[in-house]
């Protein structure tokens, strides 16, 4: 892939992600009016605290996504895009195609996420055993 391609497919993923976090924006919103005026007619919903901890949440990841799009904008710059992060080596073309953000080869990405999980079950085993105690 060109410079100028990639520039274009990390554009249109940062013009989506945009306009994904304005939808969730405008629906929390929307919805936050229609619990007030529920609440001011003395009709109590109880969904208010999902709702908002369901919104925050997509907001946080489309954003940290959005950063993620930027950080690919400042490897393109400095020639460094397209190189994974762990291992040094070049990301396939495929996958640069597919996820235009990422930074990660497949090995690498399959790697840590291997990683990830073991500490998370060893973690969890070290939790229940001391609860047991």
């Amino acid at each position: 892939m060109t410079k100028k391609e990639i520039r274009k497919s990390l554009t249109t993923e940062r013009a989506k992600t945009e306009t994904a976090i304005s939808a969730v924006i405008a629906k929390s919103t929307a919805e936050l009016r229609a619990i007030s005026a529920a609440r001011a007619k003395n009709c109590r919903k109880d969904c208010y605290p999902t709702m908002m901890i369901a919104h925050s949440g997509k907001i946080a990841q489309l954003r940290k996504y959005l950063s993620k799009i930027e950080r690919a904008f400042e490897n393109l710059e400095n020639n460094k895009h397209g190189i994974c992060r762990v291992c040094g080596y070049p990301i396939p073309a495929e996958r640069l195609r597919s996820c235009p953000a990422t930074d990660i080869c497949v090995d690498c990405k399959t790697t840590l996420e291997v990683v990830t999980q073991t500490a998370r079950k060893t973690f969890h085993h070290r939790e229940v055993r001391a609860a047991a105690l």
